[in-house]
């Protein structure tokens, strides 16, 4: 089974007002404060086995989305998992 969750991590000054937006157009309760740091401890609650990198972001460029995940305090083998070794997994 998959399942497909889709997640905002907005930049720090606006996340909290971007969320609102969200959550008051769509309904949906926010899981997090929609910062990195919270997308972090979401995503070690989790496991990080069951996590994949992805951005479209119009608010910001890939490189700067791929530097906050690695300044975050993440092992070497869990970036490695979170950028390509879970997405290798699930597409075995």
């Amino acid at each position: 089974m998959i399942i497909d969750f889709h997640t905002h991590t907005f930049p720090d000054n606006i996340a909290e007002k971007a969320l609102k937006k969200l959550s008051d157009s769509s309904r949906a309760v926010p899981y997090t404060k929609g910062t990195a740091s919270s997308r972090f401890e979401s995503m070690k609650k989790a496991g990080i086995e069951k996590i994949l990198f992805g951005t479209d972001s119009p608010w910001s460029s890939q490189k700067e989305y791929v530097d906050k995940i690695n300044s975050l305090d993440f092992t070497d083998k869990e970036r490695e998992m979170i950028f390509s070794e879970n997405a290798k997994e699930l597409l075995k």
